[in-house]
């Protein structure tokens, strides 16, 4: 093995070791409860990966505090999707298909009406459709953030905090 190869394996070695990125075959520890000073519970949760020279690689994942501001906290490990979707009231991909299938059953019936109209006065249909489409799209797009808007008034700091998909088009 040549000198160059050497230094390049030890190289991406220690990169490896001393990444802050875990992959996916990471495991997770979480310490709840009180400290012997504190009157109010806290949370930590780690990423551990593997051992290096009798070290455990770990990186902080995530804390918690209950406090007079903050009375109460709700927190996924593991499989979170199921306890967001529960919590968020919706399933992120069905939140996802609603919206997109809104705009896909306006844009179906205006085209089906055109359709229509275009056997009997095509110019009509054109203006129609040169006019309504655009309009269609924007009250689509509106509904769509109406409904983003009121789900984050429903669940506040919440949900600008876990929602995985607040800006959508």
């Amino acid at each position: 093995m040549s000198p160059e190869t050497n230094r390049s394996i030890k190289a991406m070695a220690l990169e490896m070791l001393t990444r802050h990125y875990f992959g996916p075959l990471k495991a997770g520890i979480v310490i709840a409860g009180f400290g012997e000073k504190d009157f109010m519970p806290s949370l930590l949760s780690y990423d551990i990966e593997e051992m290096v020279e009798n070290r455990l690689r770990s990186v902080t994942a995530g804390s918690q505090s209950i406090t007079p501001h903050n009375s109460a906290a709700i927190v996924a490990f593991a499989q979170q999707e199921m306890v967001h979707s529960f919590l968020q009231g919706i399933d992120r991909d069905l939140y996802q298909y609603i919206k997109k299938s809104t705009s896909t059953v306006f844009e179906g019936a205006l085209d089906a009406i055109l359709n229509v109209l275009q056997r009997a006065d095509r110019t009509t249909a054109r203006k129609i459709n040169q006019v309504v489409r655009p309009e269609l799209k924007k009250l689509t797009q509106g509904l769509a953030k109406e409904w983003d808007n009121k789900l984050m008034s429903y669940w506040g700091l919440w949900w600008r905090s876990y929602h995985p998909y607040q800006k959508m088009s």
